[in-house]
């Protein structure tokens, strides 16, 4: 593609995926109560009708910047067979948050760090009333007891390990605190990789760059076959971040 027509094709990116961000965020926003009392109605509770709507949402804004953000989706079978389950997600761009919740599966619960609900004035609330859970600085056993009740109530527990975005992509340090969960839990570790989402708009950026996003579900890993090592969560988690790795590429 040549230079001139390049720069207008990003332009137009840019004015597109932005404009339809504020255009389908306000409409949401403005739908929200309405939407809220109808699910109740469906005799819904408050979360899931956050969550419904949170999906609905996110499907919609993918589906308006697919001129420009093509997704290819992989093995997504998986997810359903598996629910309820621990997702662990790589993460590279707050796209990811849009990427994940339009999956198959719309009862999510996400853990969160504390900041989206201090400075996201605007969608705090409506976090809080999806019942996401905020991981930073709380209680393990509180977020324990917490994530105990979503899988009673067949919700998928979605977080990120690195606990940030990457920079350029390249895969980060995997905290603990995800598998020591998955164990607790005893439910299988769903690893959901992400490729390319911090090309189309990386951390610190506010420019979108049309391209592809790939979401590859791997095979679950069942904490079980750790009973045996000394840190369960540990052996868990290696194998985990062993699977993005060779998804990745990256270098070990």
């Amino acid at each position: 593609m040549k230079p001139a027509a390049e720069a207008a094709r990003l332009i137009a990116a840019n004015i597109w995926c932005w404009g339809c961000l504020a255009i389908i965020s306000i409409a949401a926003l403005a739908a929200a109560p309405l939407w809220l009392l109808a699910g109740r109605l469906r005799g819904w509770s408050w979360a899931r009708g956050v969550r419904e709507g949170t999906w609905l949402y996110a499907r919609l804004y993918l589906a308006s910047i697919s001129p420009f953000v093509r997704l290819d989706i992989r093995h997504a079978h998986r997810v359903a067979d598996f629910a309820p389950a621990v997702w662990a997600v790589n993460h590279q761009s707050w796209l990811d948050l849009y990427l994940m919740s339009a999956q198959p599966v719309r009862n999510i619960c996400i853990l969160i760090r504390a900041w989206p609900f201090r400075r996201l004035f605007f969608f705090g609330p409506l976090m809080r009333l999806a019942g996401y859970v905020p991981t930073e600085g709380a209680d393990f056993g509180g977020i324990l007891e917490q994530c105990r009740r979503e899988i009673a109530d067949g919700a998928a527990i979605l977080g990120y390990p690195e606990g940030t975005r990457s920079r350029d992509g390249s895969l980060g340090r995997f905290h603990s605190g995800l598998f020591k969960l998955a164990v607790e839990l005893n439910r299988p570790v769903i690893p959901v990789v992400v490729r390319h989402s911090g090309r189309i708009i990386p951390k610190g950026s506010f420019i979108f760059r049309p391209g592809r996003i790939e979401i590859s579900y791997e095979a679950p890993v069942e904490p079980g076959q750790f009973a045996g090592e000394a840190l369960p969560h540990g052996g868990l988690r290696r194998c985990v971040r062993q699977d993005f790795q060779r998804v990745l590429h990256d270098v070990v």
